[in-house]
């Protein structure tokens, strides 16, 4: 697992764009600025360029030859551009806004990757050019580079945990749901909703809405709108809390405030 953020060069697009021909020409090479050279705040709705060259120098190189580029969520679209074996330019789209059916590897709906080949002690250049179209998210230059296997088993732990997480909040669900059938009491749907309303943020955080269901897919930016699940949350646990200590009749200006 490596970070390569310290070795990211940036440049601010033209109001007009630079193309990946203008890109590479020297005049314009010489115009990138190390990240850590870089000074000018970052802006939203304005288009960056990135520059990474990386090598694969280790002793067994041949046998480590597929990696995964993982780039922040910060960038709503992001146009990924590697270099085919003739010189020519192959583009590959990502980014938190661009559907899956754009995308050319998806294993997950979290993270904005590509994946590559990385031959034995040879040097390979990748740019990019992006932005963040959300106000007051600023686009994030950190770029971490893993091998396939490490990716693959990373994520098998991290949904493996997330389920376990999730199924433990959805039994807690279900025992309400059943204590509410014998008693009739309707403080136990209230903490039903905090439940499931939690399970479904959850599942939003982790983007699992996604990988499970094939929610917002086709529409990536609309996944934000599951964070009202929150709220709801809020509300059914309020709406528990009175109606379980009766509030009503205990404490009646308490019950207003929360109500």
């Amino acid at each position: 697992d490596y970070r390569l953020q310290w070795s990211v060069q940036i440049l601010k697009d033209t109001l007009s764009g630079y193309t990946i021909q203008e890109i590479t020409e020297a005049a314009v090479q010489d115009k990138f600025i190390p990240y850590l050279e870089y000074s000018t705040p970052f802006e939203t709705h304005q288009s960056y360029w990135g520059k990474l060259q990386v090598e694969n120098r280790l002793a067994n190189a041949d046998q480590y030859a597929e990696w995964v580029f993982s780039f922040t969520s910060t960038w709503t679209t992001l146009d990924v551009f590697l270099q085919n074996k003739d010189g020519s330019w192959r583009l590959e789209r990502i980014g938190s806004f661009v559907p899956d059916a754009q995308k050319s590897f998806v294993p997950t709906a979290k993270g904005n990757l590509v994946k590559l080949i990385l031959p034995p002690d040879e040097v390979v250049t990748l740019y990019f050019r992006g932005k963040s179209e959300r106000t007051a998210i600023y686009p994030s230059f950190y770029v971490r580079l893993k091998h396939i296997d490490t990716y693959y088993d990373e994520l098998l732990k991290d949904k493996a945990g997330n389920a376990i997480f999730m199924g433990f909040l959805l039994m807690m669900f279900f025992y309400n749901l059943i204590v509410y059938f014998f008693g009739r009491d309707r403080s136990f749907i209230f903490y039903s909703a905090y439940l499931l309303m939690i399970v479904v943020y959850a599942a939003f955080s982790s983007e699992d809405l996604v990988d499970w269901l094939g929610l917002f897919s086709d529409h990536p930016d609309y996944l934000r709108f599951a964070k009202l699940s929150i709220y709801l949350a809020m509300m059914a646990y309020l709406s528990f809390i009175r109606s379980f200590l009766d509030l009503k009749q205990l404490l009646p200006g308490w019950d207003t405030v929360l109500k």
